[in-house]
């Protein structure tokens, strides 16, 4: 378990970001050049190549899946914003049945933004893999497929795809594939550095949005289960692309402190008394 002490900037810069879901402001803004599928994107889904080969565990069956969404805490879901809950979520499936989820960020535009709540900037869920036999040209085949763990909403009821949950939240069931450390144009959406491009440079009245895509009303980032804000995936990406500055974000574990600040921070509409629980709900203090 990571316990590094350099985390200030990265709650900072998480708390930033922690708007998941900013004032939306109609804005005239750029388009971004897209490469539709990305290189790391066509391999095996259960491996994220751009995160040191992260491998994600493979479910047998969506009831094993349904099971793991069914488990989900909804003392996270009352009052947290969605990266609280899902960090928490990731946590909880990991310490209690060992399997290793990935995250999936849906980045909206002033076109593609959410129909729960068009003040949003972005959303984040949970994801798992399972193994699905599928019938191709005559010969069974195994496939691994993603599904989306999204227990926040009483309107999802159980694993959906990325398909249908990009559909429901981006309006888009082929939203743009973030590919920073293989696409320029993508690594400037995550550069603070880059005029009119990144969504914080672009922050009109609360609006942190992304520009609109070719094609698509919405974007998609995965990253493995223990980065917990976007700021903390657009620091990994800078970082492999060579800015050592911001080595503190490359994470390839959870950190405890993201953690406790996550939990607490879903809890915060409970009684005072009850943020005392984190750590100990999370195993800490054992």
């Amino acid at each position: 378990m990571l316990k590094s002490k350099k985390m200030k900037s990265i709650l900072g810069a998480s708390a930033a970001l922690a708007i998941a879901c900013a004032v939306y402001v109609n804005l005239n803004v750029r388009e971004a050049t897209e490469a539709r599928i990305p290189a790391n994107d066509a391999a095996d889904p259960a491996v994220l190549k751009d995160f040191d080969n992260y491998q994600l565990t493979e479910l047998n069956s969506v009831a094993e899946a349904q099971t793991l969404f069914n488990e989900l805490n909804r003392e996270f879901r009352v009052t947290s914003i969605c990266a609280n809950r899902a960090h928490v979520w990731s946590y909880d499936m990991l310490r209690q049945h060992g399997v290793k989820s990935g995250k999936i960020f849906i980045h909206f535009t002033p076109s593609g933004r959410a129909d729960e709540d068009i003040t949003w900037a972005f959303h984040v869920a949970p994801y798992v893999i399972v193994k699905e036999k599928q019938i191709v040209d005559g010969v069974e085949q195994i496939v691994k497929k993603e599904y989306v763990l999204d227990a926040g909403f009483g309107s999802i009821r159980g694993p959906i795809t990325v398909q249908q949950w990009s559909k429901y939240f981006g309006k888009s069931e082929n939203c743009v594939v973030l590919d920073p450390q293989n696409n320029p144009e993508h690594l400037k959406l995550e550069d603070h550095n880059s005029p009119g491009l990144h969504p914080s440079n672009r922050h009109v009245n609360g609006a942190t949005q992304y520009p609109m895509p070719h094609g698509s009303t919405c974007y998609v980032r995965k990253s493995p289960m223990h980065h917990w804000m976007p700021a903390g995936v657009y620091g990994n990406d800078l970082y492999a692309a060579g800015k050592s500055e911001y080595s503190i974000y490359h994470l390839n574990d959870f950190n405890q402190s993201m953690l406790v600040q996550a939990c607490k921070q879903g809890i915060q509409g409970f009684p005072l008394f009850k943020k005392r629980w984190c750590r100990e709900y999370l195993g800490f203090d054992e």
